[in-house]
């Protein structure tokens, strides 16, 4: 039938042709059987051979007659809404059969060049495949899609080429379905709701009709599914069409209760015979149940700090973020707010730094409560976090010239007899030397206390901190106002001046000397309220095996069992209790030369001693110094501060 059906055609061009030696070319509009062309439509029963008109095309058109015949197999080609070949869903097979023409001189299909497309309404083309070879012969077919094209009228296209590149199109029309319009107004996708609050869901669904006449498109069910609940709409469509409700996730239908992505489902179908179609939208909510979590990366809980802290935390929410307009650090009540602008704060790689004076905390003694707030951005606060800090703003006492001081029995009471703590042969105040000398330094931890506190927190002493400087030209100053305006000397000069030598800790040696020791030596024993102990007994024997020590006794500070006598190179067993250190090596000339030791501890709180103004006599310079003489004044070895106290004359207990 298809056959004798191009035979006839074919003669028909034939007869046209030779008709009376016209040289016009024929007619072919009145012919609808012309194969070939660029635009040809689709045929009756969904099939459309090149040039044959159809339900749905736009009309023959003249064509190539050495071009391949074309007949779109699938899908069907209709106009009619309510009939069976409306397509819906999202995905089509489109199929063409493409045979070679039966004019003389024609070539092969090239089976490459097949090429299957949808168009929209407008014309365009959405989507164009490679048709690939089928299981029916001379049939190639593609998998095209169907998502995004609106419902409606669209059209399929079938272009192919023979191997002398003679090319045809067939082209038909057909509905597509895919139900009622959804769109959801809220929640936006992806939005951030707070899991404590009801979720205001609202959406609008309306017909699509395919054609003017289309009643089958008419909305006939609408459905809501959150998380795999079914929610009742039955109160929930405010005007026809739109649907406005608020549903609370955290309630007994929703377990576990959500935290994090969503889903929110709409469908919707429309009353299409013999089967509805269904419009299915979803939307994804971000639901958040919990606060942001803080964590303090430093100072921890418990840590002692002094004078400027770092305060360094994250805060993290996963979910909605952090609301930045909601961290606060809160000192003893007094509320500190995040602002970008404030130098005190900076947000670097997800971490917060909140830095602050701990000796301006109101009401802070000895500790200092922190807590840390902030919400997130759909305003669920973090569990609290909070700790406490312990204050150590007080630096070391250091004294290189101590006065004298007892030590005292816990158990008895008794004290001993009144001694210089650094011993007798360390370098005093106004003293002399040629080039040596022998420096020792009572360095005593210090820190934050109130008599309603009975537990001592230390920051503790950092021991290769202790060092001894000097300043040998006496118009510069050693000891200056370095951290304030106060007129207090609490620094040297230079601390990294190379004039310096590390002083070693000394262990403790309990060997006190209880006896009255003749004549009463401050401090008196009497004021410090120990009983007079009678001069009997003698000295306890000098300390050091190898080394005729001048120290019978090493104090310690009990509190913290920790070593509170520092001297020049200690060697424990042999020379333990230092050594004279030769200095000439940086100094240039003989005269005063200012001495002062300096600690630190680990709150970084810094002692200084008092200055040691030594009259050095070199041997190698010829002559007496004037300093050992009454014609020069010695120096003050500092910038015009005040040094520190002597440290000294009082009772030091021990076990």
């Amino acid at each position: 039938m298809q056959s004798s059906h191009w035979a006839a055609g074919a003669l028909a061009v034939a007869v046209l042709a030779g008709c009376g030696g016209d040289d016009n070319p024929p007619n072919y509009v009145d012919d609808p059987r012309v194969r070939g062309g660029s635009s040809n439509t689709g045929g009756k029963g969904g099939g459309a051979e090149a040039g044959e008109g159809a339900e749905g095309g736009t009309g023959p058109d003249l064509g190539d007659p050495l071009a391949p015949k074309l007949i779109i197999t699938s899908p069907q080609a209709t106009t009619d809404p309510n009939g069976s070949n409306v397509l819906t869903g999202d995905k089509v097979t489109v199929a063409c059969q493409v045979t070679q023409s039966d004019e003389a001189g024609a070539s092969a299909v090239n089976a490459s060049s097949v090429k299957l497309a949808i168009l929209d309404a407008a014309g365009a083309v959405v989507d164009e495949k490679a048709g690939a070879v089928s299981e029916t012969e001379d049939e190639f077919e593609a998998e095209l899609s169907l998502v995004g094209l609106a419902s409606g009228p669209i059209s399929f296209r079938c272009a192919a080429e023979d191997t002398e590149r003679h090319a045809a199109s067939t082209q038909i029309s057909t509905l597509l379905d895919h139900g009622p319009v959804i769109e959801f107004i809220q929640p936006v996708g992806m939005s951030a709701h707070a899991l404590s609050k009801p979720l205001d869901i609202e959406f609008t669904v309306s017909s699509a009709p395919l054609t003017g006449d289309d009643d089958d498109a008419d909305v006939k069910t609408v459905s809501l599914d959150i998380a795999g609940v079914d929610i009742d709409l039955a109160d929930a469509e405010d005007e026809p069409g739109h649907y406005r409700l608020q549903v609370n996730l955290d309630d007994a239908r929703f377990t576990p209760a959500p935290n994090g992505p969503v889903p929110l489902t709409v469908k919707a179908s429309n009353g299409r015979m013999p089967k509805p179609v269904t419009a299915t939208l979803a939307q994804e909510a971000s639901i958040d149940g919990a606060g942001p979590a803080v964590t303090i990366l430093g100072p921890l809980d418990k840590a002692v700090v002094g004078g400027n802290v770092q305060l360094k935390f994250t805060a993290i929410d996963p979910i909605s973020g952090v609301d930045p307009n909601t961290v606060q650090v809160t000192l003893n009540d007094v509320k500190h707010t995040y602002k970008p602008e404030n130098d005190a704060w900076s947000f670097v790689n997800g971490t917060y730094t909140y830095e602050f004076d701990s000796r301006l905390v109101e009401n802070a003694k000895v500790q200092i409560t922190v807590n840390i707030g902030v919400s997130d951005q759909v305003g669920n606060a973090a569990t609290a976090v909070s700790e406490l800090l312990y204050l150590d703003n007080y630096p070391p006492d250091v004294d290189l010239d101590p006065a004298n001081i007892r030590s005292k029995s816990v158990g008895s009471g008794r004290c001993s007899v009144s001694f210089d703590p650094v011993g007798p042969d360390a370098e005093n105040d106004l003293g002399s030397a040629n080039i040596a000398s022998k420096f020792r330094a009572v360095v005593w931890d210090t820190t934050n206390s109130a008599p309603e506190f009975s537990t001592l927190h230390y920051s503790n002493l950092n021991p290769g901190s202790v060092r001894l400087f000097l300043e040998g030209d006496s118009a510069k100053p050693l000891l200056i106002d370095k951290f304030g305006d106060d007129g207090i000397c609490d620094d040297v000069a230079q601390a990294d001046s190379t004039n310096s030598i590390i002083l070693n800790p000394i262990e403790r040696s309990h060997t006190p000397w209880y006896s009255s020791n003749g004549a009463e030596v401050d401090p008196p024993a009497a004021a410090l309220g120990c009983p007079v102990e009678p001069d009997v007994g003698t000295a306890p024997k000098k300390l050091c095996s190898s080394e005729a020590s001048d120290m019978w006794q090493v104090i310690e500070d009990d509190y913290n069992k920790t070593p509170v006598i520092y001297g020049a190179s200690v060697t424990p067993g042999l020379e333990c209790t230092g050594v004279e250190w030769e200095f000439t090596g940086k100094l240039d000339k003989d005269g005063w030369v200012c001495f002062a030791a300096r600690a630190a501890d680990n709150a970084g709180n810094i002692g200084i001693s008092r200055p040691l103004r030594v009259c050095v006599d070199d041997p190698a310079v010829a002559g007496t110094p004037a300093c050992a003489t009454s014609s020069i004044t010695p120096p003050t070895c500092t910038d015009g501060c005040t040094p520190p106290p002597r440290w000294g004359n009082f009772a030091v207990e021990i076990p």
